[in-house]
């Protein structure tokens, strides 16, 4: 069985949304990994300092059969519906 990893980085509202997408089109859903963001620093012992930032990881898998293009192309669409709506409802409304 061959099968086609797609991952996408994204900040936690994105992540959430992209998970629903390939939990749909994905064979065995989505898989999250979580990483400290490339420009974090080391975790500071103050309590009220706020989080840092994280880069989530999101993937899937496809099952490379005659089906593949199709589910590419939904996940190509869904990815390009859902960059549209993210970049629009955030406060940098010139990206839309």
């Amino acid at each position: 069985m061959n099968l086609l990893e797609v991952s996408v980085n994204a900040d936690g509202e994105a992540a959430e949304a992209i998970s629903e997408l390939f939990n749909r089109l994905g064979r065995g859903g989505a898989i999250l990994e979580e990483r400290p963001a490339a420009d974090s620093a080391p975790e500071s012992s103050w309590a009220d300092d706020p989080p840092e930032p994280r880069a989530i990881v999101v993937k899937t898998y496809l099952l490379a059969d005659e089906h593949i293009d199709a589910n590419r192309r939904a996940i190509e669409e869904g990815l390009w519906h859902l960059r549209r709506f993210i970049r629009c409802s955030t406060s940098a409304r010139a990206w839309c």
